[in-house]
């Protein structure tokens, strides 16, 4: 999605033909919607979106290009592969629960190279753990919510990362987004945003935008400019180190 939204911003590519292209894979991360919308609009239906894991490297799902009206899919079960949802205790949830996302199938990996303890961990009675917050419609399309370990707490409300940053990417001057918890006596955490822009706004202009768009507890408390957002060799950003610097940065004790 980096590289997609890279292409997008580049001066008169709107203009180009691209009748010839049949076919534009992604993965790696969740694409904003915003993004999505942009890249049909200009390279037409040939986005195909792939949903795996250095654990099932091929794939867990695939949405196809006739499937991107379904916005924030990540498509259906991958040939060989099973997908459902789990609550903590394991139990699988109905459609339209969120959970975690398991899989299993013929294209897992077989363990941690000598880590019996984590693949025990990871692999359950025969179930990949993902680590990722989804649901599943009555159809079969898997949406992913976001990544079990961001998910912020604040006053007992769950928020989830990602709703917000289709939100802030959705912003004509915002390029990209990372949204974490930031610790708080009062509310345990509070929603912090940063991000990095194509062309000149401010904070203020950017939650104001936010507050017309989400409930009050998802609104971020403080929203700060950054030049670039650090990402992974795999073009992923990495919110970790973007929560790290922050919460240095308020301490006093860094700056990003």
């Amino acid at each position: 999605p980096t590289m997609i939204a890279l292409v997008l911003d580049v001066h008169g590519v709107e203009d180009v033909d691209t009748s010839s292209l049949r076919r534009l894979c992604w993965g790696a991360s969740p694409i904003p919607p915003s993004v999505a919308e942009r890249a049909q609009k200009v390279f037409g239906k040939v986005l195909a979106q792939t949903f795996g894991q250095s654990e099932a490297p091929m794939a867990i799902t695939v949405l196809q290009p006739d499937e991107h009206d379904r916005v924030g899919s990540a498509g259906r079960a991958y040939t060989l592969m099973e997908v459902r949802v789990q609550d903590d205790e394991g139990n699988f949830l109905p459609t339209g629960e969120v959970g975690e996302v398991v899989t299993r199938g013929q294209l897992l990996m077989k363990g941690y190279w000598k880590r019996p303890d984590l693949t025990e961990k990871t692999i359950v009675d025969g179930w990949l753990h993902t680590g990722d917050l989804g649901y599943i419609d009555a159809e079969g399309f898997v949406y992913l919510v976001d990544r079990k370990n961001d998910m912020i707490i604040s006053g007992g409300s769950n928020v989830y990362p990602r709703e917000v940053e289709d939100v802030l990417n959705a912003h004509p001057a915002v390029r990209e987004a990372a949204v974490v918890g930031i610790p708080d006596d009062t509310w345990g955490e509070v929603v912090h945003a940063v991000v990095a822009c194509r062309s000149e706004t401010t904070p203020e202009d950017v939650m104001a935008f936010v507050a017309e768009r989400l409930p009050s507890y998802k609104k971020p408390r403080s929203v700060v400019i950054w030049p670039e957002l650090p990402k992974s060799p795999a073009g992923k950003i990495l919110r970790r180190t973007v929560r790290e610097q922050e919460i240095e940065r308020l301490s006093g004790v860094g700056s990003p």
